[in-house]
Parts: structure tokens; C-alpha cells; sequence
């Protein structure tokens, strides 16, 4: 396990993607998206510079943020 992206992404084949952000009881709705977005566009950056460009990636969901959300972000920016 890491917090690197480049040791976590680099040359893989296949992307696992967990949607699960913790939320603080204190965080709005549009707070706790905000950091679901922010966190889903550095995966799909990581993904683009450090991934094989033939990678795969599937999404779970596994927390109350619609999979769409993550989904669409992460590959809007790895693409």
C-alpha cells in the first residue's frame, strides 16, 4: 500500500478503483463532492502519466458518492 501515484499507477494493467472518500460529520453535501472530484482527478492523472495506456479500469462503489461522479471525472481527466 501507498500514497505514491507513480509507485501506485506506474505500469499497471488493470485499476481497481474504490470510490470511497471519508466524510467529517461537519462537511456539506458540496463539500464532501468536492473532495470526492479533487481526489478522482489526481487518480485519473496518475492513471494517464504513470499507467500503461492499454490499462483497464474498473470502478466500485463503495460509499453514499454516486459511481457516476467518479467515474466520469477520472476518465474525463485520464483522457
Amino acid at each position: 500500500m501507498t500514497s505514491d501515484m507513480r509507485t501506485a499507477f506506474s505500469g499497471v494493467d488493470l485499476v481497481i478503483m474504490l470510490a470511497k472518500v471519508d466524510r467529517n460529520v461537519s462537511d456539506s453535501d458540496h463539500e464532501y463532492l468536492r473532495s470526492v472530484v479533487r481526489i478522482s482527478r489526481q487518480h485519473g492523472a496518475a492513471i494517464n502519466k504513470y499507467a500503461k495506456k492499454t490499462v483497464k479500469v474498473v470502478p466500485l462503489l463503495i460509499s453514499p458518492v454516486p459511481l457516476s461522479v467518479c467515474q466520469c471525472v477520472c476518465v474525463g481527466v485520464a483522457n
